[in-house]
């Protein structure tokens, strides 16, 4: 905040876009502390348009100023020898814009349709950030077919990703989806929420659904488990869309831009 030649990585505006999913004290400190970074910069990289678009929006910062940047994902992620297995697969931190209320909610329509399935939940969660979410209406029945795995390592995530029959995302916001991708490069289907980043990242090769619906949730995890012409399409232009984000393109990038800009 103090240094007069910063680049920065910008990954979004949360705790402005989804407030209600954050502490008080966080919110305080992060209306205090980005703006001034922002204005301090040099040079701001963004993980995506939509993210560019936002601090254009919400901070005024100059078109000149922003440059998107994908990150990439790791050679590891990639398709497996693997037999599926009779779950779903969430990945990602565990907070209230993650939404994992109507996951859960549209897992148990799942269910009520005779669907015999596990949802498994990988993430972790800062109670000193994130607020905590009410979970009541999972009965105890419910709840014996939800395993909450904790944190994992790159090497069993790739495993995850080859046993899952999907991947399911229904975030209310996000400003890029490492999961996502992941998912992808290692042909895993992914049935995801239908906002601008998402759509950015993955184009045609997802199954785009309203987070904000639990039944529309579940009636697209039916299609991916049912329509096996759907679910190969997915699988084999997902895993070419993943081989547009790796770490060599950003790091070539990075470093063209900076040339650019006359940093190095």
């Amino acid at each position: 905040m103090f240094y007069d030649k910063n680049i920065i990585i910008n990954h979004g505006l949360s705790w402005k876009r989804v407030p209600q999913a954050f502490s008080l004290k966080f919110r305080l400190w992060y209306d205090f502390l980005i703006p001034k970074v922002l204005k301090k910069a040099l040079l701001v990289f963004v993980v995506s348009e939509f993210c560019k678009n936002e601090l254009m929006e919400v901070y005024k910062v100059s078109k000149e100023k922003i440059r998107v940047l994908y990150p990439g994902i790791s050679e590891i992620f990639k398709p497996l020898n693997l037999n599926k297995k009779d779950f779903i697969l969430y990945v990602g931190n565990l907070q209230p814009y993650k939404n994992l209320k109507n996951l859960m909610k549209g897992f148990k329509i799942l269910r009520g349709w005779g669907f015999k399935l596990e949802l498994w939940i990988v993430g972790i969660k800062d109670e000193r950030v994130f607020k905590k979410e009410d979970y009541s209406f999972v009965d105890q029945k419910l709840k014996s077919f939800i395993k909450f795995l904790g944190f994992k390592e790159d090497k069993e995530l790739v495993e995850l990703y080859n046993q899952a029959l999907c991947l399911v995302l229904p975030s209310l916001y996000e400003t890029f989806g490492f999961p996502v991708v992941e998912a992808m490069a290692c042909g895993c289907p992914v049935v995801i929420s239908d906002i601008p980043a998402f759509r950015e990242i993955a184009k045609d090769v997802a199954l785009y659904i309203n987070p904000h619906n639990p039944e529309e949730i579940a009636y697209a995890l039916k299609e991916i488990i049912d329509n096996s012409q759907l679910r190969n399409g997915l699988v084999e232009k997902g895993i070419k869309r993943a081989k547009c984000f790796s770490w060599d393109n950003t790091v070539n990038k990075f470093l063209k831009i900076l040339k650019e800009y006359g940093i190095i």
